[in-house]
């Protein structure tokens, strides 16, 4: 299944927003649920969806990718595997989708004021890499889940429920339990607290610490 449309679409309105496919579809038995976090990673899902035996689901969002390198082969990757993204001591962001680069930019900003945020990958939603997510608990002791699906059955419960009772304090950022208006999706995703700036200053507010200032009107998001 290539489910384009995900997440917040944007001038398709609201009836559109592909945001509770997570939870819908994580419930089904043997089935594998991936999201690209730009198109280099998409045409390595779509390569390994190839090679899978059963149900898969592969989300990605509407409209141009981010604008990354290309490689010049698709590659096969390890199911149910995500990879660390950059290092951190005292909150890492499990990012999933294209909600992965907005996370990447919102640790730095943590940086900045002097927290020291890691991010990961997960890449996949079902199965979930159980292994890496426990490594993040005992890493640090705080950790937040980022995800353009509805809180409600999505990848941060399925964290919530593969952690059980690791100890680790969690804050889930997605999708509220609303139907989100029409407009465009860099808004949209900032009026949901999903974009960097917003991320970053919810976790920053949740540990205890200054937020960042708001960007200037007109500054590139």
């Amino acid at each position: 299944l290539a489910l384009d449309r995900a997440g917040l679409v944007g001038e398709d309105g609201p009836t559109h927003h592909g945001v509770f496919d997570y939870s819908y579809l994580r419930m089904l038995p043997n089935i594998t649920v991936m999201a690209p976090s730009d198109e280099n990673e998409l045409q390595h899902m779509l390569h390994t969806a190839m090679t899978l035996t059963g149900p898969c689901a592969i989300r990605y969002p509407r409209g141009a990718g981010v604008g990354v390198v290309m490689d010049a082969e698709p590659k096969i990757l390890p199911i149910g595997k995500g990879a660390r993204i950059k290092e951190g001591r005292d909150v890492t962001l499990l990012a999933v989708g294209n909600r992965v680069h907005p996370a990447v930019e919102a640790a730095t900003r943590l940086d900045d004021l002097g927290i020291s945020a890691g991010v990961i990958n997960m890449r996949f939603v079902k199965p979930l890499d159980e292994e890496l997510l426990k490594e993040a608990a005992a890493r640090t002791p705080n950790l937040v889940t980022v995800e353009d699906n509805a809180l409600q059955g999505g990848f941060g419960s399925a964290v919530l429920e593969a952690l059980g009772s690791a100890r680790a304090e969690v804050l889930r950022l997605g999708i509220p339990d609303a139907f989100i208006d029409h407009g465009a999706p860099h808004l949209l995703y900032d009026s949901v607290g999903l974009s960097s700036e917003k991320i970053a200053a919810r976790v920053a507010e949740w540990l205890g610490r200054k937020a960042p200032a708001p960007p200037q009107a007109g500054a590139a998001r």
